[in-house]
This record gives C-alpha cells, structure tokens and sequence, in this order.
C-alpha cells in the first residue's frame, strides 16, 4: 500500500479553486526524477470568485516537496494545467484578471487575458518567458471562468490550446489555437458545439486531434427542472449528460468536423464524466468515462419508478474519430441506498503498456465513504485490480499527452478534505 504524504495546506476550494474543476488536464508533471505540481493560493479575505494566486512545487527523487514559484498580486480563479515542453522547460497556463477589485468586491466573469507561463527547470525553477497566445478572433472576451484545456503532439511538438470566450447573451462558447513548438501560431478556430460544452479532453499525435467536451447546461427538460426545484429549492442545475467528440484526422491542415456524441444518459437524466483520454500503444484512442443512468435518487422515484441506480466506470476504445469498443472496468447498482462514484486517469508506462489507475466511493456525494485507489491494465480489464490506497480522492496523474513522456512511476495527486493537497507515488516494477 502507497504512503501518502502532503504537498501542501491550502484554504477550502470554492468558486472555482477546486482542482477537479481542470479534470480534463493535470496539475502534477513528472520530469525524469522530478515531480512539479501547481496549486491555487486561495486569499481569504478577498471576495469570490477570482482570488487565487499560482503556486509552484517541487519534488526532487527522495527530498521534500518545496514552493519554487510564488506569483503575488496576481488574481485569477481556476486551477494552472501544467506541461512538458521539452528542453529542460514546462509550460503553465493561466488565466489572470485584468483589472484589480477592491477585497470586498465579489466579481464574476472578471475580464482575463489568456497567457503561458514558460519556466526553465534546468536547475533552479526559473519563470523565463510569458506567451500571449493568438486566437482567430482578437476581440475576445476573455473570463476568469476560462475551462481552459491543453495538450502537446508527441510527435512533432506543436501545441494545442482551447479556452471560453463570453458570447454577447452571456454565454460561453470556445476557441482554439495551434502553435509549434517555439509558441509559433499555426491555426486558429472555434469549437462547434449544438449547446455549451466545457470540461476538454484532448490528445493529439500527428496532427491527428481528439477533443471531448460535456454538455454543460441548465436542466433542459422543464418538468424535471421543475421537480428538481421543487425538491431542492436551488435554481442552479447544471446538466452534465452527454460527451461530445470534435475529431480531425490532421489539425494542421483539416478543420475538425460536426461534434458527435459518443457517450450519454439523456434519456433517463442520468449524468456522465469524462475522466480523461489516452493514446493506446496500437494507436487506438482511450477514453476513460464515469456515468449513472439516473442522477438523484429522488427523480428516479418520481420519473422513473423502479429503475435501480447504476453507476459504471468504462473504457471507450476509438479509432478514426469513431467508438469501437466500450468496456466495464468496475460497477455499482443500488444497495442499501449507497452508490458509488469514480475517478481517475490513464498511465503509459516505459513499455507502451496503458494503465487505468482509478479510485472509489460509495455514500452522499457531501459525505463519502472510501473504498481505495486501484490500478488496472488496460488489456488485462478482467484481471483483479491492484489496490494502491485506501484512500479516495478525486485522484489526477501525470500524463503523456501533456508532455509527461513514458514512466514506470504513477504519481496520484489528490485534494484531501478541501483543507490539503496529497501525493503518493508508486514504481511498477515493484509491483
């Protein structure tokens, strides 16, 4: 079993804050023998929503995790995604307020300017150079509220980055933009959605790009948005039920096509996550997905009567922008009034060979119980789990797709209780 060890104190998420709002990326990068992870300094006396700073840490083979970058005076809200460039040097992304508000002053949808943090990590972690990045549009209304995303092409290094721009009616849509390797800009373009979708999954080799985007909505059915205000007295419902696919066999040279959607529980207003995605050793894309056929126990009573709950972790195997296997890695079905709830991420080891290192909880959402963080082959999904933790957590990893490179070291990050932030790491070979 992983010994846990803390990275770090931090005030109680909120507004934004939260780690888990970036599940499409990561927040912790391994680089050969060194471990960076950012974290949202959170001040207490400014009002929400933008009023977190990034941190830098950093943990070098067998030492103590250190702050090695500390931005002062600059606010913004949502989680720093981290890569690797490559060269001795890691990328950031961030999204920091223009303007400067009063402490008091609750602000929402604060004016940002998209950047790039690049640091040289060749010794001493250094911040070296700040990219602005180049969009299709320069008018852009840039928020705090960003659901930014990012991945790198192992292949030929360009970068991939999206980000929400404010719509005249309020709303949210997103916006790309692909550069080489020196942040060079290449294309630029809009993410096409029916309705808003936030929450990317990207992965790109080749110029061959995946993006997986949720629905992200207000309850659209209004007799069960009626119900679930009549029952909970809270207006705000978002809906998370279908994942879209945008594909393009080659960014460089090909505009991505009409979104597709490739998992979904609308039917019966479930809800459904999308974890994260993967390059397998074969080619094939992997996408990990949590979902549940009936989201509250209380609309299934009413809408639904004696449908029993079910929540199921599966793998989505895709080729060519299209699914061609779906697989159940683990499954919960009514008991006792307890579900579970999953999270995780995928893992290429030194081989080529993709793990799924996941976690899980049974009980309320505001109070689960842990049963452990487990690890799973991805060619071997009926072999028993490997159990790595007791712990839950909402659980993130270094990737590949963000420039992590092969390892036969899983590192697991995870908030503890909205009050830490945790880290525990295992070596494969000693499994």
């Amino acid at each position: 079993m992983l010994k846990p060890e803390k990275i770090c104190d931090t005030m109680p998420f909120e507004n934004g804050a939260d780690p888990t709002w970036s599940r499409g990326n990561s927040v912790i990068l391994r680089v050969g023998d060194r471990v960076f992870v950012t974290n949202n300094r959170v001040f207490p006396r400014r009002a929400p929503n933008n009023r977190t700073s990034l941190e830098v840490y950093e943990k070098r083979d067998g030492g103590e995790w250190k702050l090695v970058f500390y931005e002062e005076g600059v606010y913004q809200r949502e989680p720093c995604p981290i890569l690797y460039l490559g060269d001795n040097k890691i990328a950031v992304t961030v999204n920091p307020t223009v303007e400067t508000y009063p402490e008091d002053m609750k602000v929402h949808m604060a004016p940002c300017t998209p950047l790039v943090y690049i640091f040289d990590i060749s010794g001493e972690v250094r911040l070296i150079d700040t990219v602005k990045l180049t969009w299709d549009d320069p008018d852009y209304r840039f928020a705090d509220h960003s659901y930014r995303s990012f991945a790198i092409d192992d292949i030929n290094g360009n970068l991939f980055f999206t980000n929400q721009y404010l719509l005249k009616d309020g709303g949210g849509a997103h916006c790309w933009t692909l550069t080489d390797h020196e942040f060079k800009p290449l294309r630029a373009g809009k993410l096409k959605y029916p309705v808003r979708a936030c929450y990317q999954n990207i992965a790109m080799r080749g110029g061959e790009t995946y993006v997986f985007a949720l629905r992200d909505i207000v309850e659209p059915v209004q007799e069960w948005k009626d119900y679930k205000y009549q029952v909970t007295q809270q207006h705000w419902d978002y809906d998370f039920r279908m994942v879209y696919l945008n594909y393009t066999p080659d960014i460089a040279s090909q505009d991505f096509g009409e979104s597709v959607v490739v998992c979904d529980r609308d039917a019966t207003c479930g809800w459904v996550t999308n974890l994260d995605c993967c390059w397998d050793k074969n080619g094939d894309l992997l996408l990990l997905v949590c979902a549940q056929n009936v989201h509250h126990a209380f609309m299934r009573d009413k809408f639904f009567p004696g449908e029993k709950l079910e929540t199921v972790l599966e793998v989505y195997r895709l080729k060519g922008g299209k699914v061609v296997d779906v697989q159940c890695i683990d499954k919960s079905r009514e008991e006792e009034g307890s579900m579970a709830d999953y999270a995780g991420f995928f893992h290429t080891a030194s081989d080529g060979r993709v793990y799924i290192v996941w976690s899980k909880s049974t009980g309320l959402s505001d109070n689960p119980v842990p049963t452990g963080t487990y690890m799973t082959p991805v060619d071997a999904l009926s072999a028993v789990p490997v159990k790595l933790l007791d712990t839950f957590g909402r659980i993130f990893g270094s990737k590949t797709r963000l420039g992590a490179g092969r390892s036969d070291v899983i590192d697991l990050y995870w908030p503890d209780g909205n009050k830490a932030i945790m880290y525990a790491c295992c070596d494969l070979r000693n499994l």
